[in-house]
């Protein structure tokens, strides 16, 4: 279905996050349907022209559209944190999926936080006006001072005082992808057109 992005993915998740460009686009088929939660997720090439720009989309939409000739395929199984336009959402991650995605970063708010990297709980912060209802830096210093085990964040602005290990600030847009490992989840960011790092 994905001519073999799936199967590339989960051969080695990371390899490919940092070779590809993960996408996410209201007007296709599939993507119309990706939701917070739980999600089989399908990893489509947009082009062959260029082989690196992929389109997440809804599995079982997409393979309900798609022609029977095709060759049957396996969903990433993989955790969705949507956006909500000038809201917030958030999602519980723990040992169910072994994938996270969200929705592309471009003046928002990224963080996973918990007691433990194994249960987490991601939330995006989307901005795209001044009316936006969450904004972010109380949210960051909000997080900080709750004093959670574990903290991840990736902020479009610089927090005064905040430890650069657990904040990091991206220039410009970006994608983030989660990875357990081990019983433990790691997050990686993407600067479009950049290389990927380690959050």
């Amino acid at each position: 279905m994905a001519g073999g992005n799936n199967e590339l993915f989960r051969n080695n998740p990371l390899d490919y996050f940092r070779k590809h460009q993960l996408m996410i686009s209201p007007q296709a088929i599939g993507s119309q349907a990706l939701h917070n939660g739980t999600m089989d997720i399908d990893l489509v090439s947009v082009d062959p022209q260029m082989p690196d720009f992929i389109r997440l989309e809804n599995f079982n939409l997409r393979r309900h559209h798609l022609s029977l000739r095709l060759k049957p395929a396996q969903p990433v199984r993989a955790y969705y944190l949507a956006a909500v336009y000038d809201d917030a959402s958030t999602l519980r991650i723990t040992n169910e999926r072994n994938y996270l995605f969200t929705a592309d970063l471009s003046g928002c708010l990224f963080a996973a936080y918990g007691t433990n990297a194994n249960d987490l709980t991601v939330e995006h912060v989307n901005v795209h006006t001044q009316n936006a209802r969450v904004p972010i830096l109380p949210r960051v210093q909000a997080i900080i001072a709750a004093n959670y085990n574990f903290y991840r964040i990736l902020s479009p602005v610089p927090v005064a005082g905040s430890n650069p290990f657990y904040v990091k600030v991206y220039p410009a847009n970006s994608s983030v992808m989660g990875l357990r490992i081990g019983g433990a989840w790691t997050f990686h960011y993407k600067l479009v057109p950049m290389q990927s790092l380690r959050l």
